[in-house]
């Protein structure tokens, strides 16, 4: 959820479009919880990420233009393969084509299962994505990914504009994360210990000067 300088209220998340599958929603409300209607449909819209099962929102960020950018996962060969999925809207709810031509984008960090559960978006308009893979084996870290302004992967951040975080040999995972003042980047999550309950587990990157 989050709110803009008008006070209108954008939530996002999923729909169900046919059975068994899913599609990124975003809702627009009024201050006084009416839908607003100059947003998408009715005030709402469902975003389809392409012949995929899932695609789910899990986070959003607004803009300084009035954007808005959702992102969370999309889920595709049958449940087998899921990547970050990102979508950017123009304020009117239609989708930003200006931003990876089609307005989506998706990031794969080569292992399966990668779910993105929040974004934030720099004071140089380039937008980051925090999560982790959600599976048992040992493969799960910090994941983050900075795109440009314009949806494209940032050559300039980490590898090939993702970085990869572990704390030990087990699962590891963020679910959250902000921005500093001074343009660092902080992701938050857990750390699990042998036999015991996992940890608090902080992270902070370079990001850009404000």
């Amino acid at each position: 959820v989050l709110i803009q300088s008008d006070g209108k209220i954008v939530a996002v998340g999923s729909a169900n479009s046919t059975a068994n599958y899913y599609d990124f929603a975003a809702a627009r409300y009024l201050s006084n919880g009416t839908l607003d209607t100059s947003f998408g449909t009715a005030g709402k819209v469902t975003t389809d990420f392409g012949a995929h099962d899932l695609d789910i929102a899990y986070s959003a960020a607004l803009q300084t233009d009035g954007k808005i950018v959702a992102a969370g996962t999309t889920i595709f060969n049958n449940g087998v393969s899921e990547d970050f999925a990102l979508a950017r809207y123009n304020s009117n709810g239609t989708l930003d084509t200006t931003f990876h031509r089609t307005g989506l984008t998706m990031i794969d960090f080569g292992i399966n299962l990668q779910i993105a559960y929040q974004v934030l978006v720099q004071s140089d308009g380039k937008i980051i994505t925090i999560g982790y893979p959600n599976t048992e084996s040992s493969d799960a870290d910090f994941l983050l990914a900075r795109c440009t302004a314009n949806g494209q992967l940032d050559r300039t951040f980490g590898s090939g504009g993702k970085v990869r975080t572990s704390f030990g040999p087990l699962n590891d995972g963020a679910n959250g994360g902000i921005l500093q003042p001074d343009g660092k980047i902080i992701a938050v999550g857990f750390t699990p210990r042998p036999n015991s309950f996992p940890d608090i587990a902080v992270a902070r990157y370079i990001g850009t000067s404000p």
